[in-house]
């Protein structure tokens, strides 16, 4: 369809599955998703793990597979990107995305893929695009999450404090709460 349609954006994609106790996540791009885990013998305090990977240009694996399809890795203006063979003008700051036809195949869709078995002290899971990363570090995401659990007021609070920060990206995110969710039986 896009070929069709003479379509050449593109997308980051994220994909997280819970299946039993294993939260499985597939990601492509800057999109990411954190874990919020409770502290042992915390007060309620929450650690960020991250569970996917940046799929930038100047990581070294990345750029390394960039530079054998033909493409090449410049910061320009302070930002790592992805540019085509000569005669190609696009620039993309991700090295792996859907879509993006002017840089196929130097730009892979391929992702990444975890999985994380998860313990009754993981609390809840944030997937949200780089509008949100680029300006809020995962610790302070925790920080707010284990300070206002409620899914629909943490939306809220991921938006402001982007825009509060100048974000000039789009700006999407979910939270889903994992309490409770890997509680073990209860016996009669």
């Amino acid at each position: 369809l896009a070929h069709l349609e003479s379509l050449g954006d593109g997308t980051t994609v994220l994909c997280a599955l819970l299946q039993q106790a294993t939260l499985h996540i597939a990601n492509l791009g800057d999109t990411r998703a954190v874990l919020g885990r409770q502290v042992a013998g915390g007060a309620g305090e929450c650690e960020a793990i991250r569970l996917s990977i940046d799929h930038k240009p100047n990581a070294p694996e990345e750029q390394q597979r960039v530079m054998a399809r033909g493409g090449s890795v410049r910061c320009v203006q302070g930002c790592w990107r992805v540019m085509g063979p000569p005669g190609v003008k696009t620039m993309l700051a991700i090295s792996r995305a859907l879509g993006n036809r002017a840089l196929k195949p130097i730009v892979s869709n391929q992702p990444s893929c975890s999985s994380t078995k998860l313990s009754p002290l993981d609390q809840f899971v944030i997937l949200a695009s780089d509008g949100l990363w680029d300006v809020v570090r995962c610790a302070l995401r925790t920080a707010h999450a284990s300070a206002r659990p409620t899914p629909i007021h943490l939306r809220g609070t991921h938006r402001t404090s982007a825009c509060r920060r100048s974000t000039t990206s789009k700006l999407s995110s979910s939270h889903a709460r994992l309490r409770g969710w890997c509680q073990p039986p209860s016996w009669p």
